[in-house]
């Protein structure tokens, strides 16, 4: 169905309910999203949407839906979830004087509209640039939020979307709160290395480096090709003394993006950070030759190669073994 279809349809839908809304005009790969929208459990809405969408036939859906207006609260739900998936949100605030007057139970039991109406509040426009979205504190959108929390702690985009507004309220240590007990009573999904990631800033704003460190490897953990985790692995690595953890994830970020001047730089000096705490030195001698055969390993992207081959160079920094050869003078990175 083209866009046409689906502004007729969705108008006539406002029309049976006396709204006076309209789905904007940018419903691009809207029926493509709608596709994979969760169907509900009510068999009518099922056939309602199989008219809709697969067989594209609006008017027999219409009829359908007049059956629909029985179990409102379906309908309903159906309809946010269609307005959620166009960017449809101010249209959304427009229901919600209704929707808490009239099918007060979808934002007292139903997390997942719950969190579509809560976003909506939160939802701002950037003026610069209307295609960009911004989130906002909304004590509106909080009034939504903690009962739906309090009561579904183990759901992720509530107990997210929650901790998020209170860190946009400066409210750090609520935010972890909320965040820290949907991650320690809920099973572990793929999705969750991005809160562990958020959670790693938050310990940061309270000074907490050892905690935002635990929340970090954690993060590199469920997700290890998340780039910007494991920037932040490698820094926060060095500061709580895991050096050696900070050296492997240098090699993953070469690994996965390639040969980085600045990155290399940055693991041969964790390197030699690490290594001149174990041989308690301030100083390297090298072979010039073999220093050579070491860098041309990193340029071959044979990262933990070039770091082997660099142990045997240290082993030969006797003036002993070297004879009268010019050395590489290696400080050690404090």
């Amino acid at each position: 169905m083209g866009k046409k279809g689906i502004l007729l349809f969705t108008t006539s839908i406002f029309l049976v309910n006396h709204f006076s809304l309209t789905l904007s005009a940018n419903v691009d790969n809207s029926e493509e999203t709608i596709k994979t929208e969760k169907r509900f459990k009510n068999h009518l809405h099922e056939l309602m949407h199989a008219k809709f969408i697969e067989n594209a036939q609006p008017k027999k859906a219409l009829d359908i839906y007049n059956e629909l207006i029985k179990t409102r609260r379906y309908t309903y739900k159906w309809l946010i979830h269609l307005l959620h998936k166009t960017g449809s949100h101010d249209k959304i605030r427009q229901m919600i004087p209704l929707i808490k007057t009239s099918f007060a139970e979808l934002l007292k039991e139903d997390p997942d509209t719950g969190f579509i109406i809560a976003y909506s509040l939160a939802k701002q426009q950037i003026p610069i640039n209307q295609k960009i979205v911004a989130l906002k504190y909304s004590p509106k959108a909080m009034d939504v939020l903690i009962p739906l929390v309090n009561k579904f702690p183990a759901n992720q985009k509530i107990a997210s979307f929650t901790a998020t507004q209170y860190e946009l309220n400066g409210e750090i240590k609520n935010a972890l709160s909320i965040s820290e007990k949907y991650l320690n009573i809920s099973a572990t999904k793929p999705t969750d290395y991005l809160e562990y990631f958020k959670n790693s800033d938050r310990y940061l704003r309270l000074n907490n480096t050892t905690k935002a460190w635990e929340s970090i490897k954690k993060c590199v953990e469920i997700q290890p090709n998340f780039i910007p985790g494991l920037v932040k692995s490698v820094k926060l690595g060095e500061q709580v003394g895991k050096t050696d953890d900070a050296i492997k994830n240098c090699i993953a970020i070469l690994e996965l993006v390639g040969p980085r001047k600045c990155v290399i730089a940055n693991l041969m000096r964790l390197f030699f950070k690490l290594r001149g705490q174990q041989h308690k030195t301030t100083r390297f001698q090298i072979d010039p030759a073999c220093y050579k055969n070491a860098k041309n390993l990193f340029g071959q992207k044979k990262y933990r190669q070039a770091l082997e081959f660099l142990d045997r160079c240290l082993s030969t920094k006797s003036p002993k073994n070297i004879g009268n050869k010019k050395t590489i003078q290696i400080r050690v990175p404090s």
